[in-house]
């Protein structure tokens, strides 16, 4: 059976709840989740998450629709915005709570009212932005050539260059600030309250759970004060600017190719994407960041500890609450793997040696020996490198080296201090809209995404060329 793989470090069930509880417990029906098939496991220090290629696709040819006119994708843009919103503002409201006054069951309450909001948009918009991920690059390039009438050697560059989207990330929002406080004659105490409260979640993830403090923000900008003010100056002008730049390159593009209404309109939705990728993200991190303040919570009430709380399901959270002991035993077993596979509106969880089993059987891919790996193009350029394959952000962070070629299953914000000192990007998972091409493209570093198998056939010490200009990977040398 054919799966569409992510990779990831290590995920605990209370995390992956967010996403699969309702899934779990059948909370979740009807034809917003009829498409959905997947299965999860960790093992160890790795995590997998993967979709079913067959239903993804069906699902991917209902978006289309919903994408293609102007009004349908509207109102669907609209609805995803509006329930990550929800998600957002509650996890904002919790963070201003305190829980110590309620009794246990009162705090249950609570639990229950925030997941009944947290689970299903995580679940919703999860599969609705990892399917755009996985069927529009190939759309949008289909539309393209429909209509491209230009020299077929420069149909690549002009497709890169259009379907750029120019919407400003939070990373590049982040930096903005910095470097504008950076610039500022003298820097005040609200300055620094006002980029902690807009960005202190940044460096969040499904992975890391420790948030961005106050000293993080002032130990940045002291370092930006150090600079070049020309340098700063420059680097805030191309960031301010950023949006307008692109879009003005776009719109002399379609005029210059006689693109249509039809064709803008589908670059529309790459750049709201784009932003709901973002506002995904925020969401997530935000929601984790809330869990896990219940998690401490639960573990001062009961006195377990968290690091064994964290791999419960949200419905045996509940039960430890109500009073019963917490099981040793399958908390041994799920921290050496569990294994979750959802079909048919059916959950099944494997644990231990026996969910290894059924991950390998289930995800074994069949390699080819040609040496070369093919993706699309996220950057332009071409290098040669040391492979280093990462399990997470704290992998890469820990084996990134200046000029080697990083390679893992998708890119996130806390993967950009190990992004810049690397020579290419290339992974598993993503599209134009993705993090790892839009980071790629800031930095100017070859990038080759979605290549689906580049951390199953890569071996860090592997020599390879990166020759993001075709959207290939050469192995040069493998390590032996």
């Amino acid at each position: 059976m054919p799966w569409i793989i992510y990779t990831r470090g290590t995920i605990p069930t209370y995390r992956v709840a967010l996403f699969l509880q309702g899934l779990k417990d059948g909370s979740l029906k009807g034809k917003d989740y009829d498409y959905i098939k997947l299965l999860v496991s960790n093992e160890g220090k790795k995590f997998w998450f993967a979709w079913d290629e067959r239903k993804s696709l069906e699902y991917g040819d209902i978006l289309i629709q919903k994408i293609s006119t102007k009004k349908s994708f509207e109102k669907h843009y609209k609805k995803i915005k509006s329930i990550a919103d929800c998600s957002i503002e509650t996890s904002q409201a919790l963070n201003k709570i305190s829980f110590v006054k309620l009794n246990n069951e009162e705090f249950s309450n609570v639990l229950k009212k925030v997941w009944k909001i947290f689970v299903p948009a995580n679940t919703y918009i999860g599969f609705d932005v990892d399917t755009i991920d996985i069927i529009f690059d190939k759309f949008l390039y289909e539309e393209f050539q429909k209509e491209f009438k230009g020299e077929a050697k420069d149909e690549q560059n002009v497709f890169h260059e259009i379907s750029t989207p120019s919407c400003k990330t939070y990373v590049q929002k982040e930096e903005l600030e910095m470097l504008k406080i950076s610039l500022k004659n003298k820097i005040s105490t609200k300055d620094i309250e006002k980029i902690y409260s807009d960005f202190w979640w940044t460096s969040l993830g499904w992975e890391s759970v420790v948030p961005k403090n106050k000293e993080y923000f002032e130990r940045q900008i002291v370092k930006l004060r150090l600079r070049d003010v020309k340098i700063l100056r420059e680097n805030l002008r191309h960031l301010d600017n950023h949006a307008e730049e692109i879009l003005s390159r776009r719109k002399k593009l379609l005029k210059k190719y006689k693109l249509s209404k039809k064709f803008a309109h589908l670059l529309d939705v790459a750049d709201k994407y784009t932003f709901l990728h973002d506002l995904r993200k925020e969401m997530q991190v935000k929601n984790v960041h809330s869990s896990q303040i219940f998690l401490k919570e639960i573990a001062r009430r009961t006195g377990y500890k968290t690091s064994d709380l964290e791999w419960l399901w949200t419905n045996e959270i509940l039960e430890i609450l109500a009073g019963k002991k917490l099981d040793n035993k399958i908390i041994k077993k799920r921290k050496k793997c569990y294994f979750v596979l959802i079909a048919n509106g059916k959950f099944k969880e494997t644990l231990g040696e026996e969910g290894v089993k059924i991950r390998k059987k289930e995800l074994e891919i069949k390699l080819d020996n040609s040496g070369i790996i093919k993706g699309q193009i996220g950057q332009k350029g071409k290098i040669k490198g040391i492979v280093k394959v990462c399990a997470g952000a704290e992998d890469a962070l820990r084996k990134i080296k200046n000029g080697n070629i990083l390679v893992c299953g998708m890119t996130l914000p806390e993967y950009v201090p190990a992004m810049k000192k690397a020579g290419a990007i290339i992974t598993d998972e993503g599209g134009i809209t993705c993090h790892a091409a839009i980071i790629s493209r800031e930095l100017k570093i070859p990038c080759v995404t979605g290549t689906k198998i580049a951390t199953q056939v890569l071996k860090d010490g592997d020599c390879v060329e990166v020759d993001a200009n075709q959207g290939i990977v050469k192995i040069l040398k493998i390590k032996k």
